[in-house]
């Protein structure tokens, strides 16, 4: 079953659209440029992950040698058994690990998560950055861009977007596994999202492709957001 979620993001003020399209170089709506990915956080992670984040929260702050080799003393028989990563580039499996456990935990101390998918889920609100992008010509009083992404709507880069531009985002999302269902969303500057889920097929092409999401008064109905 296909997870892709179609976004389309309408603007009714020609000064925010012409910002974000400038942001974006006229290229792809771009995640990684509102909220960027350090590369830190580019790791993979296995079957060990808990046990190196374990491990590196216990190893934190410690320089004495002998408090390190009781520690690793501990770890060093689930250790043995746990490896499932080739950890080449150190002079033994052990110090690889070891240096991956503590690379987890400075990542969750300075970012406050440990690798890209989980940055991605908080920041972003998607583990993808989007694909597909098509930009319209503002024109009638509004304009739009139309992406996708794998899962869910970025929400949480686009509350940093309103937030940025001081201005709300309307966007209108649409599910390609559940096709009879769009969810128009109005994202306020101060994190207030407005939803209203729409199930009518003829009323999701008229308010997606059209002017006509402009005129909603999202105002007046604010509910949970679940992107």
């Amino acid at each position: 079953m296909s997870n892709i979620v179609t976004s389309r993001i309408i603007f009714t003020d020609k000064n925010d659209y012409d910002t974000v399209r400038n942001i974006m170089k006229n290229k792809d709506f771009d995640l990684n440029i509102i909220a960027h990915l350090d590369d830190d956080l580019l790791i993979k992670t296995g079957s060990d992950y808990n046990l190196a984040l374990e491990l590196g929260k216990e190893l934190d702050g410690i320089i004495d040698n002998h408090k390190i080799i009781k520690i690793l003393s501990k770890y060093q028989h689930t250790i043995d058994k746990s490896l499932d990563y080739n950890y080449s580039e150190s002079s033994t499996p052990i110090i690889g690990f070891v240096n991956y456990a503590i690379k987890l935990n400075q990542n969750l101390k300075k970012y406050k998560s440990t690798h890209w998918s989980d940055w991605m889920s908080k920041n972003w609100g998607t583990k993808s950055n989007t694909d597909q992008t098509e930009w319209s010509d503002f024109s009638n009083g509004f304009a739009s861009v139309v992406f996708i992404t794998k899962g869910s709507t970025p929400m949480a880069a686009l509350t940093t977007l309103a937030l940025n531009l001081n201005s709300p985002i309307k966007i209108a999302s649409s599910y390609e596994f559940m096709p009879d269902l769009a969810v128009f969303r109005r994202i306020d500057p101060n994190g207030e999202v407005s939803m209203i889920p729409v199930s009518e097929p003829d009323l999701i092409n008229k308010l997606a492709l059209s002017n006509d999401i402009a005129n909603i008064d999202f105002h007046n109905i604010i509910l949970n957001d679940k992107p």
